[in-house]
């Protein structure tokens, strides 16, 4: 049996949007918070994943926002014992995770009707229910607190295009209204051997937050994807 050693999530990643609407009055942010729950992670031989390998599961929250380091403890109280047998070649790794991706941010200049745009728990939080559009409202003049938003629909009233194309290109499955999975390639395919392999996930949460003002004095926020980068040595 064989442990890897730090892993962060894949997870949240990549979800999203190709980018936000292109509205005169937009800035973009940095979050301090962008956490999901992240139920299983697989190493896979192929894009599809049709004999992956359990490297953990169970429900455990990641958070990638700017500063944190619980991504990379977390994950390494998430894998399990697993074992990998010799001479199999990987190529993708997928998560599974939750679609509910909790946000803390602040537009570092942006105001509306004086105050500055903040994420909050006044926002208009899009359920699993009803997910139908991609702006959630988020309240200001006060001190940012996260917000939630998901991971939309691939429903029409979604941009671009109802999002179908965008999610096949990124490698996204929405399995229910709650948990989707999400799969990636490898920087390089890994081919097993006699020794434990090592993971390095390296994320970029930098901008991947766009508030916008829709009217004089609404704030709405946008979420966007983090740049992954997957190596396994």
């Amino acid at each position: 049996m064989a442990r890897g050693t730090p892993i962060a999530a894949v997870a949240g990643l990549l979800i999203f949007l190709a980018g936000a609407p292109a509205w005169a009055q937009t800035e973009t942010a940095t979050p301090t918070q962008y956490q999901f729950v992240v139920q299983k992670i697989e190493l896979c031989t192929n894009s599809t994943c049709t004999s992956p390998t359990v490297l953990g599961q169970g429900s455990q929250a990641f958070d990638i926002g700017s500063g944190q380091v619980s991504a990379g403890q977390a994950a390494g109280t998430f894998l399990t014992d697993f074992s990998l047998a010799a001479n199999q070649t990987f190529t993708h790794i997928r998560v599974t995770h939750t679609r509910a991706i909790d946000i803390t941010a602040t537009a570092p200049t942006f105001q509306a009707g004086g105050q500055a745009c903040v994420t909050g728990a006044g926002g208009d939080i899009v359920t699993a229910a009803t997910i139908t559009e991609v702006l959630a409202e988020v309240t200001t003049g006060s001190a940012a607190v996260s917000q939630v938003f998901f991971v939309p629909n691939t429903d029409a009233n979604n941009a671009p295009g109802g999002l179908a194309a965008t999610y096949a290109t990124e490698g996204i499955v929405l399995i229910d209204g709650t948990t989707m999975t999400i799969t990636k390639p490898l920087s390089s395919p890994f081919t097993s051997g006699g020794t434990a392999p090592t993971f390095d996930v390296a994320f970029d949460v930098a901008d991947t937050i766009s508030f916008i003002v829709a009217s004089g004095t609404t704030c709405n926020v946008f979420l966007g994807p983090p740049s992954v980068t997957i190596t396994i040595k």
